[in-house]
């Protein structure tokens, strides 16, 4: 995901979808700055939350920040995975400012 302008991001999460469990990583850079750099072993319908709140054993240690983060020119989320019979999808409610 990239946005390039002024901004907000509401909620941030990359889900795995495939039977796992694999190592995944989610990165994620504001304004040129890497603010959340994670990667955590996941199965199936697990996912880690960046930004925004979840419900799960653990979930609390993955989060970049609860509340809403604001960006000035650029938002850039990178997923990854040590496999690749992974299959994620990046859910996630963002938007831009004038």
């Amino acid at each position: 995901l990239s946005i390039s302008g002024k901004g907000q991001v509401n909620f941030l999460m990359a889900l795995e979808n495939a039977a796992g469990p694999y190592n995944n990583q989610i990165k994620v850079t504001l304004d040129g700055t890497v603010i959340f750099d994670k990667t955590v072993s996941i199965s199936q319908n697990y996912g880690v939350i960046a930004v925004g709140y979840g419900a799960g054993a653990g979930t609390a240690e993955f989060l970049a920040m609860h509340q809403p983060i604001q960006f000035e020119s650029s938002l850039l989320v990178e997923i990854a995975s040590s496999s690749a019979s992974s299959s994620q999808t990046l859910y996630y409610n963002a938007e831009t400012h004038a």
